[in-house]
């Protein structure tokens, strides 16, 4: 076969034939689909405005006149003046209240008080 004969049964090009005959064709005389990479551009990163700076103001409340007047004693003494006047207000309650709690007639008994504690 010559050349010529030989291209027109396989329906190759000549420049296809030249070297080693892998250049874009197959085996059949089908061209092979060479991969290429896509073309992308590159994404941008989004421009993010700077925030507006704030002014670093600080308010701070002035100290009270009174704070420093007081020491740990004078504290101490106001909450056992609260502390005796809240019990004396609760015992004046339950003492003063017309609806006393009914006696048994068992405490009476002088075995009732068998285990209850002397007071010295």
């Amino acid at each position: 076969m010559s050349d010529s004969q030989s291209m027109a049964t396989t329906n190759r090009q000549p420049s296809a034939m030249s070297g080693t005959g892998f250049e874009g064709v197959g085996d059949i005389g089908k061209k092979v689909t060479v991969a290429e990479p896509f073309n992308l551009t590159k994404p941008r990163p989004k421009v993010i405005p700077q925030p507006e700076a704030l002014p670093k103001i600080v308010a701070a409340n002035p100290i009270p006149e009174g704070l420093f007047k007081k020491n740990l004693k004078d504290f101490e003494k106001e909450k056992e003046d609260r502390r005796k006047a809240t019990i004396q207000s609760v015992r004046k309650e339950f003492e003063d209240n017309p609806k006393q709690r009914f006696a048994l007639a068992t405490e009476a008994l002088p075995s009732a008080n068998k285990f209850a504690v002397k007071k010295e």
